[in-house]
């Protein structure tokens, strides 16, 4: 029996693969992500941007494959190719359907929903994507969706009347034929306005007007779509005070269902030790020295992001008064050219910039930290019993915001200004044939910036103390 194995050849992948079959459902997830990928036979240099496309070039082109038509870029270790073997793609040309149909039946097998519950979701998924993604006004939205329930019905009468009277011709029972009618028609009940809910069986139909209006839609993604409440933190609450707060949603790892979603496990890429040039961050001293990452190597990669941003004033730009923080959330754990993506980012805080500097940061970022230890020695139990760990992999920020994060000094016109390394201002203007030693021991180190946190507080006293 021949024995062989292949590989993904995308360069920031490099996934190894035991046959053919796994490199081709490898490569249609890279194409679900929105990525390009290339036929892997030998003579083919064709590119796709679509799953189907890639899914109807195989069963119309490679049906029946042997490994010397493979592409040898793809293929490890070709001393142990022995001998001809074919090979048959099977599920790329299931009962010679089209693979469109193919993908959509598969998606129906993935669930155990009815029909018009399917359909339900499908639909919510699409308005929520207008309303979180794209921005689209709830008036607009709801717009959209009495278009879509007057278009659907048209459609819909247009169909009943077709299966009537095709069935009378065939002398079907009149109780059969008005129960098929009545289930065409209610299919898309979901998008029903109340006036029309008063002739819908509820109990039949128990997604008759959950989308046809703002107030159902958010109970719907609440109860369906996995909904997590922001939580409100009180930084302040005095009588005759404005109570002032921060919204935090960092909790939402604690009982989402995150890891479990099929996007992002076909996105989680393995971390491979074996290379030795700097691709990932995975790939630094950093991690690899990591005590954490080394005793859980599936534990998720945290990578934060914070920036200031001042909504709408209309006083005029960079009046400071309505600046808010945001603090943002990616995982390592996925595809590089995945994380940027607005899908891939989680919103974890949100706090007036001014409350930053009222406040101290463990007031601030306490419930943050708090979450993250628990994440970090407890972890997240999935329904399949697994256990998940993680932490902070790093905290991304432009200059400012690093600094306030750090504790550093938020002045860059400072006498020591720089958080890498402790030259001064005017060693660093002079330049480095100036410096005497070496650049190495010049850098910041974590017993240098504990000193000098605690010069800091012994400053601090020292002045509350002579006060």
């Amino acid at each position: 029996m021949l024995v062989y194995s292949v590989r993904c050849t995308l360069e920031f992948c490099q996934r190894k693969c035991s046959d053919l079959k796994e490199l081709l459902a490898h490569s249609k997830e890279h194409l679900t992500g929105g990525l390009r990928v290339s036929c892997p036979f030998s003579q083919c240099d064709k590119l796709f941007n679509k799953k189907s496309s890639f899914s109807s070039h195989i069963s119309r082109c490679h049906k029946n494959y042997c490994v010397q038509d493979v592409n040898p870029l793809y293929i490890i270790d070709q001393n142990i190719i022995v001998g001809p073997e074919v090979g048959v793609l099977q599920h790329d040309h299931a009962g010679a359907q089209d693979p469109q149909q193919q993908d959509l039946h598969d998606d129906q097998n993935d669930t155990d929903e009815p029909g018009i519950a399917q359909y339900t979701k499908y639909i919510a998924i699409f308005l929520l994507k207008l309303q979180a993604k794209y921005m689209i006004p709830d008036s607009t939205i709801q717009v959209i969706v009495d278009e879509m329930h007057f278009l659907q019905q048209c459609s819909l009468d247009h169909i009943t009347r077709f299966i009537k009277s095709k069935l009378h011709q065939n002398g079907t029972d009149q109780d059969l034929v008005e129960d098929i009618a009545k289930g065409v028609a209610n299919l898309g009940c979901s998008i029903s306005p109340k006036s029309d809910l008063i002739n819908t069986d509820r109990e039949q139909y128990p997604e008759s007007g959950t989308l046809g209006s703002h107030y159902l839609r958010q109970k719907y993604y609440q109860e369906k779509m996995k909904f997590v409440s922001p939580v409100e933190i009180v930084l302040q609450k005095r009588q005759k005070q404005p109570k002032s707060t921060a919204v935090i949603m960092c909790q939402f790892w604690k009982h989402s269902k995150m890891c479990e979603d099929k996007s992002f496990q076909s996105h989680t890429q393995q971390t491979d030790y074996g290379y030795n040039e700097f691709r990932d961050v995975q790939d630094g001293k950093a991690f690899k020295d990591n005590p954490f990452y080394s005793a859980n190597p599936d534990a998720l990669q945290i990578i934060l992001f914070q920036d200031a941003f001042e909504l709408v004033n209309p006083l005029g730009s960079s009046r400071n008064k309505h600046k808010v923080v945001g603090v943002y959330l990616t995982l390592g754990n996925i595809d590089p050219r995945c994380r940027s993506q607005i899908d891939s980012i989680q919103l974890v805080m949100l706090c007036k910039e001014k409350y930053l500097k009222k406040y101290d940061q463990k007031t601030i970022f306490g419930q943050l930290l708090t979450d993250i230890k628990t994440l970090e020695n407890t972890g997240i139990v999935l329904d399949s019993g697994i256990i998940v760990k993680g932490t902070i992999l790093v905290i991304c920020g432009d200059n400012l915001g690093s600094h306030t994060i750090g504790g550093y000094v938020e002045s860059f016109q400072a006498h020591y200004y720089c958080r890498y390394c402790t030259l001064s201002k005017a060693q660093i203007i002079t330049g480095p044939a100036n410096i005497v030693g070496s650049i190495e021991l010049l850098n910041h180190t974590k017993g240098q910036y504990r000193s000098y946190k605690t010069m800091m507080h012994r400053r601090e006293r020292i002045v509350m103390e002579s006060k």
